[in-house]
């Protein structure tokens, strides 16, 4: 009797094991199949028009604070090559911090916008579509500053920046090369890192980058021009 006990819970265990793989590699195949879809030139153009459209939005609202935004991350690369290369989740803002974070967030809410807060970014949400905002602190120094997964990144007040570039038509303050340069740190995907090194090329020898470590956690990249 207990022998039959056993084997019907190893049976048991072994379908169990089994069902989870069948439905990991299913959940796997599925999401493939969806990044592929989403990747198509066609859905991909799709999607950034409501991307850029949301960004037009939000960065009406900033203008009329007087509070300067530009667009970094993969968007900024896509709008400087002049073409949508891949599909992204969401657009990126950077812009400085005016001691007011607590107001905007409020403001965004009262204009439709669902508006998650966390660290130095502000995740503004509409219509299905994502913006972060990521604030940078200014320092007495002339340079400002930012931290995210525990890496700081330190820079003169004046490569932070942008430069309207002209997209479908429309114009969009998109950050500096010199910005986007000095926030590879926070860059994963390959083909965004290889964009960003022919951008470090062209810079040249114009700027000095120092790494150190500050409180035994934060990884601290420091940037000054020559």
């Amino acid at each position: 009797m207990r022998a039959t006990s056993l084997q019907l819970k190893q049976t048991i265990s072994f379908l169990e094991s089994a069902e989870n793989t069948i439905y990991r590699a299913t959940i796997k195949a599925l999401l493939a199949l969806r990044l592929k879809y989403l990747n198509l030139p066609g859905v991909a153009r799709y999607k950034a028009l409501g991307s850029l459209r949301l960004c037009r939005e939000v960065c009406a609202v900033l203008e009329q604070l007087d509070m300067q935004a530009f667009i970094v991350g993969g968007f900024a690369h896509d709008l400087k090559t002049g073409r949508i290369t891949r599909y992204h989740n969401d657009i990126d803002l950077s812009l400085l911090d005016r001691g007011v974070r607590r107001e905007l967030a409020a403001l965004f809410r009262n204009v439709g916008f669902e508006v998650v807060e966390h660290g130095a970014t502000t995740r503004l949400t509409k219509r299905g579509r994502s913006l972060d905002l990521f604030f940078w602190q200014k320092c007495g120094d002339g340079s400002c500053q930012t931290c995210q997964e525990e890496i700081m990144v330190r820079m003169p007040l004046a490569c932070f920046g942008s430069e309207n570039l002209s997209f479908w038509g429309e114009d969009y303050p998109v950050a500096s090369d010199e910005c986007l340069v000095f926030t590879d740190h926070y860059v994963y995907k390959p083909a965004s890192k290889a964009f960003v090194a022919r951008l470090k090329q062209g810079l040249g020898t114009s700027f000095e980058h120092t790494e150190s470590e500050a409180h035994m956690v934060v990884r601290v990249h420091e940037y000054r021009l020559k």
